[in-house]
C-alpha cells in the first residue's frame, strides 16, 4: 500500500519517468535506476523526513549543508524536502557558502578521477590549488610526478615580490577586492618617502590588477645641471627590484636600451625626440620637460614599465621643492587564471628569493 505521504504526493515526485513529453530528461537513465535500484530512493516519504531531521549539524560552519546536499540528490527529494531551515525561510548565507565549497570539492575529486582514468585533454594535469586542469608546461617536473590531490601549478606556487616587505601569491589576490598599500618605510630623500600600492584599474569585465611604485630619487635644486651620471647614481642608490628581470643596480643596462631603440632593443611609449640619451653623454634630452621616455621590460609577457620624471612637492613648511621621481607600473592582467602569462612572468619561486636563500644557508 505504501505510506500515506507517498500516496498523496504527486506521482512525479517518485522520480518515475513520464511518457507525456517527446523530449526525455537528460538524466532519464538515472531516474530509472533510482526508481528500481536505489533503496534510499524507494523509502516512504515519512522515513525520508525522519532522516532529514537528523542531518542538521550545529558543530559545522554551515549546519544545514547535509540537508541541502540530500535535497539536491534527486528530483523526488528536491520536491518533498523543505527548501530552507524553516517554512518560508531560505537557507542562510553560511549554509549557501559552505554548500558551494562542498560542490567545488566534489567537482575537484571528480576531476582527479578523470585524470587517473585518462579522460582529460592530452598533456593536461590537475592543480589542487586552482582545482582545474592545466597544460603540463604549467607544472615543474617534480610537481608533474605527484598525485593530483597534492600537485600545485607554477602560477599558484609562485610569489610576487611587491616590495621588500610585501609578497603575495595568486590565491592572495583572489580573496577579495584588491586595494593594498605597504605602510612600512621605503627609500626616502629628506623625509619624502616612496609609496607602494596594489589596485584594480579599469571597468568590469576588463578590470586588471596593477602594482604601482613611486620612489623619490634626488632633489633638483634651482640652476642645478642634471647630468646622466647623476641620474644613474640616484637610480642605483634606491636599490630596488623593479621586476624579476630588472633591478636598479643594472640601470646602465636597461637605460642604455633607449640609445639602441632603433635596433629593436627595448620599447618607448613616448613620442618625444631622443637626443643626448641616444649618444649617452651630457644632459638628458628634454631636461626642462616634465616627463622623460618610458622603458618597458623586454622579457616576453612581462608588462613592467618604468619612467623617470620631475615633480614638485610641498615640504612640511609648505615650500615647493622639485625632485626626480622614478615610477614603476607592473600590470598583472585580469588574474582570472593562475596560468595567465602576464602573471607567470612576474612571479618567482619562494626558494629563489634572497631572504629565503639566506635562511636555507643558515640551516646548513
Amino acid at each position: 500500500m505504501g505510506s500515506f505521504s507517498s500516496r498523496i504526493l504527486p506521482k512525479w515526485t517518485l522520480n518515475k519517468p513520464s511518457g507525456d513529453s517527446n523530449r526525455p530528461h537528460p538524466n532519464e537513465d538515472v531516474t530509472l535506476r533510482n526508481a528500481h535500484e536505489s533503496h534510499l530512493h524507494q523509502l516512504p516519504a515519512e522515513l525520508i523526513f525522519m532522516i532529514d531531521s537528523y542531518l542538521r549539524d550545529i558543530s559545522r560552519h554551515g549546519p544545514n549543508v547535509s540537508k541541502m546536499a540530500l535535497r539536491a540528490t534527486c528530483r523526488r527529494f528536491h520536491t518533498i524536502l523543505p527548501a530552507g531551515p524553516h517554512p518560508n525561510a531560505p537557507w542562510g548565507e553560511l549554509d549557501r557558502r559552505s554548500y558551494s565549497q562542498l560542490i567545488s570539492l566534489a567537482r575537484f575529486r571528480d576531476l582527479c578521477e578523470r585524470e587517473r582514468g585518462g579522460l582529460l585533454n592530452p598533456n593536461h594535469l590537475v592543480c589542487c590549488i586552482c582545482r582545474r586542469s592545466r597544460e603540463s608546461w604549467c607544472f615543474t617536473p617534480v610537481e608533474q610526478k605527484k598525485d593530483p590531490e597534492q600537485r600545485t601549478c607554477i602560477g599558484a606556487q609562485g610569489v610576487l615580490e611587491i616590495c621588500p616587505h610585501l609578497r603575495l601569491t595568486y590565491m592572495g589576490f583572489r580573496l577579495g577586492p584588491i586595494e593594498i598599500s605597504c605602510n612600512r618605510k621605503h627609500y626616502s630623500i629628506e623625509g619624502f618617502e616612496g609609496t607602494v600600492k596594489v589596485s584594480q584599474i579599469g571597468e568590469i569585465p576588463n578590470r586588471e590588477i596593477k602594482v604601482e611604485v613611486e620612489l623619490i630619487l634626488l632633489e633638483i635644486y634651482k640652476g642645478q645641471e642634471l647630468t646622466r651620471e647623476k641620474v644613474l647614481d640616484a637610480v642605483k642608490k634606491s636599490n630596488w627590484k623593479i621586476c624579476p628581470h630588472m633591478h636598479t643596480y643594472g640601470a646602465e643596462i636597461w637605460l642604455s636600451l633607449f640609445a639602441e631603440y632603433l635596433q629593436g632593443h627595448g620599447k618607448l611609449f613616448s613620442g618625444k625626440k631622443l637626443c643626448s640619451v641616444r649618444c649617452g653623454f651630457g644632459r638628458w634630452c628634454w631636461e626642462n620637460g616634465r616627463l622623460w621616455p618610458l622603458h618597458k621590460c623586454g622579457v616576453l609577457d612581462c608588462d613592467t614599465r618604468v619612467v623617470l620624471f620631475k615633480d614638485r612637492r610641498k615640504s612640511r613648511k609648505n615650500v615647493n621643492r622639485e625632485f626626480l621621481v622614478m615610477r614603476i607600473d607592473r600590470y598583472l592582467g585580469k588574474m582570472e587564471s593562475a596560468d595567465d602569462r602576464r602573471w607567470m612572468s612576474q612571479i618567482e619561486e619562494a626558494s629563489k628569493l634572497d631572504e629565503d636563500r639566506f635562511r636555507d644557508s643558515m640551516r646548513h
